[in-house]
């Protein structure tokens, strides 16, 4: 079977290499090295440098652990978080909301005779 070749658009391809550019300039504030980010990371320097370089395909874990390193996994935890920022994710969490919730009944339980706590749907 032959190796498709992936294309990216040029949005996506911008988006990584500002992503990279940011992981650069992070990791020159913090005063570290290539090859000390990687150590730290327990990945290759040649991963550092293919994520400062935004090249599409380094792996989700691996951007982690040097997010971990630079004390920033927040900021990947913080991805598509905040729904203010996607409109259709808002539209589709208020549809699959109860449009109202019905009181509790108390009913009694079969076996013991005691009234309990119901709920309707």
């Amino acid at each position: 079977m032959a190796n498709k070749k992936q294309t990216y658009s040029t949005r996506i391809l911008s988006a990584l290499q500002n992503l990279g550019r940011n992981l650069e300039v992070a990791r020159l504030v913090r005063e570290m090295s290539v090859e000390e980010l990687a150590s730290r990371a327990g990945v290759s320097a040649q991963t550092v440098k293919n994520i400062e370089k935004g090249k599409p395909g380094i792996s989700v874990g691996n951007l982690a652990k040097i997010l971990v390193v630079m004390q920033e996994l927040d900021q990947l935890e913080g991805i598509m978080d905040d729904s203010s920022k996607d409109p259709i994710a808002d539209i589709m969490k208020r549809r699959s909301l109860p449009k109202r919730v019905r009181r509790r009944s108390r009913v009694k339980d079969i076996e013991s005779g005691k009234a309990v706590e119901s709920v309707k749907f």
